[in-house]
């Protein structure tokens, strides 16, 4: 019996854990939910189609001024720019301003980016236009597309 007695107390002692600290924390968990109303832009932005010199091993850029809706600030490879057009929207547009995005290609063919700008026509409308860059790759010729999604909160 007192073999019986003296397994049970070693065991009770081995198991217990009076010695163990114990840790606890307090986690606040929240949420806000609120609506969101869809806006479409009136026209999209497009750099539009470009002709690039292909003996200039050089990234190449240009400027799409939404003003005039011409292109300044091209590097020499550029040849030509047709059809670009500014991005028309309704509403506030600033929180991307300065913003890089990068167009991947429909084709397979490296990403390009476009560093986008706002300018406010009126209080009202917005444009939205910017720098296209086309680095040095093998064969940047190709569709691109990028998709961006703006959000404004107005109370």
């Amino acid at each position: 019996m007192r073999k019986y007695f003296l397994a049970s107390a070693v065991a009770l002692l081995a198991t217990s854990n009076v010695n163990a600290d114990t840790n606890y924390t307090n986690i606040d968990i929240s949420a806000n939910v609120s609506y969101a109303t869809n806006i479409a832009c009136s026209q999209n932005l497009s750099f539009g189609d470009i002709i690039i010199d292909s003996r200039v091993e050089d990234d190449q850029s240009f400027v799409f001024d939404p003003e005039n809706e011409y292109i300044h600030s091209a590097t020499e490879g550029i040849v030509s720019v047709n059809n670009a057009q500014r991005a028309i929207c309704n509403f506030d547009l600033s929180s991307i301003n300065g913003k890089t995005i990068t167009l991947e290609s429909v084709d397979g063919a490296a990403p390009i980016s476009a560093t986008l700008y706002v300018f406010e026509n009126t209080e009202e409308e917005h444009w939205l236009s910017g720098t296209l860059n086309i680095p040095v790759i093998d064969n940047p010729i190709g569709r691109y597309s990028a998709s961006i999604t703006v959000y404004n909160t107005t109370e």
